[in-house]
């Protein structure tokens, strides 16, 4: 994109990374689309390409966004975690929570075969023994209990594999 993507101003790859690191990379690519289409209407490229990331729903801390990074990056689980799926229900959770949540993959990298709905289920169950739950707009509220992207029956198993 900076060579040839009409561009009113270089993007610093420093700075968007861990934005769009973090993100589905569909998310990613239609973002980078969408900047194309723009071109030079863009006067900071870097600055609307991180706007832009960050808009795709709440911002998980750094520590957690880089977690699920290097968790995606190791090649140690049996699939990526999808960032766009578990963001909002992590988002809940205190910085520590989901990073001893996202601790709790360590070991099992190959025994859970949906890591992205491990997440989610688990940061459920940690929402509603915590109560914490009925604090969240409704929206949130049926998204983390009724789960679409948790079927069950995987190697998650009830709150056995992790315990916050």
């Amino acid at each position: 994109y900076n060579h040839n993507g009409n561009l009113a101003a270089p993007i610093h790859y420093r700075s968007i990374a861990p934005a769009f690191e973090a993100l589905n990379p569909r998310e990613a690519l239609k973002i980078l689309n969408e900047l194309e289409e723009k071109g030079s209407g863009i006067r900071d490229p870097t600055a609307w390409l991180i706007k832009a990331a960050e808009n795709k729903g709440p911002e998980l801390d750094q520590k957690v966004r880089r977690t699920i990074s290097w968790y995606n990056k190791s090649g140690l689980l049996q699939e990526q975690i999808m960032y766009d799926e578990v963001r909002e229900v992590l988002s809940w959770l205190s910085v520590a929570d989901a990073c001893r949540l996202l601790a709790g993959l360590e070991g099992k990298e190959q025994e859970i075969k949906k890591p992205t709905a491990w997440i989610c289920q688990a940061a459920r169950n940690k929402l509603n023994r915590d109560g914490s739950s009925a604090a969240m707009p409704q929206p949130a509220m049926l998204a983390i209990k009724g789960g679409d992207s948790w079927k069950g029956g995987d190697s998650w198993k009830g709150g056995a594999a992790w315990r916050g």
